[in-house]
């Protein structure tokens, strides 16, 4: 028996490569192009996220809700009025409500086709599902995400990334936040992790990367345990092939900087939750230095 098991992922980054913002109401964008897209499904993964009635974003419409489902059906490249550039979707809400939205604050769902267990074992002619459920261990995580990633780094002639222990102390800080604030920034815009490395001592964390990963058939389980077929490594595998190679949307700035020659340390963290309606959630990160 197969199944279909939901996921939302995105990633954002931000250091000496590239930054993200939103725009004020009152400032005004340029469109430098628009291209239309395939219909494709996201969710809504910040609080109280801003939609305008243009691309050139004089004007408010409103607010989307947290984990809220719309569709993508345009893209605008545009210039904000601060001079930088950045992508805005047109989304649809199920309620055919449109607006634009920075993409920042959307995560595209995907499906992957993935096997049950019936009884714990495969192949059972029973109908009752069992699932599997295990400790999520961020020691796992940490290793599978540096293994992968110095592999990727030195097929290319790069030179791997060292496991610094004091950015994994940062990227510990940083990952059960991400759960309640999934941005780089506070409410008052300040940069999170350059907030906290100030207060830890820590002079070399110059980026940071995070990811995120929604699970529909988490199950019911604790907060730090694994509902599934899936694995602590499972997740940071997936994390690290979006981050180098579904990086598009992006302007590829999360695999760059993952990549980038002048990195010689690297810290990892990642969180994970079950809430009360079975919906388990992966968050990722990494700060580099």
């Amino acid at each position: 028996m197969k199944k279909k098991m939901n996921l939302a992922i995105v990633a954002l980054t931000i250091g000496v490569l590239s930054s993200f913002g939103s725009v004020s109401a009152s400032a005004k964008a340029k469109v430098n192009y628009y291209r239309n897209v395939k219909d494709a499904n996201y969710v809504v993964l910040h609080k109280k996220t801003p939609a305008y009635t243009t691309a050139t974003l004089k004007y408010r419409r409103g607010t989307l809700k947290f984990w809220q489902d719309v569709r993508v059906t345009h893209i605008a490249n545009v210039t904000k009025a601060n001079g930088h550039r950045a992508f805005y979707y047109r989304i649809r809400t199920k309620s055919g409500k449109t607006g634009w939205v920075w993409r920042g604050w959307l995560g595209k769902v995907i499906s992957t086709p993935t096997a049950t267990t019936r009884e714990g074992k495969m192949g059972s002619n029973s109908s009752t599902t069992q699932k599997t459920v295990k400790h999520f261990s961020n020691a796992e995580y940490r290793q599978a995400f540096l293994t992968g990633l110095n592999a990727e780094r030195t097929k290319r002639g790069i030179a791997p990334l060292t496991e610094d222990s004091q950015l994994d102390q940062l990227a510990d800080v940083r990952a059960p936040e991400l759960i309640d604030n999934f941005s780089h920034y506070d409410a008052s815009g300040n940069v999170l992790f350059e907030k906290h490395a100030q207060e830890l001592g820590i002079t070399t964390a110059v980026a940071e990367n995070i990811a995120y990963m929604g699970d529909s058939d988490g199950g019911k389980a604790g907060s730090d345990e694994i509902v599934g077929g899936n694995s602590a490594a499972y997740y940071a595998k997936s994390n690290l092939h979006e981050f180098i190679y579904n990086d598009a949307d992006s302007n590829w700035g999360h695999r760059d900087a993952l990549l980038n020659p002048q990195y010689t340390i690297i810290g990892i963290g990642s969180a994970y939750v079950v809430g009360q309606d079975g919906d388990a959630k992966q968050y990722g990160v990494n700060n580099l230095g």
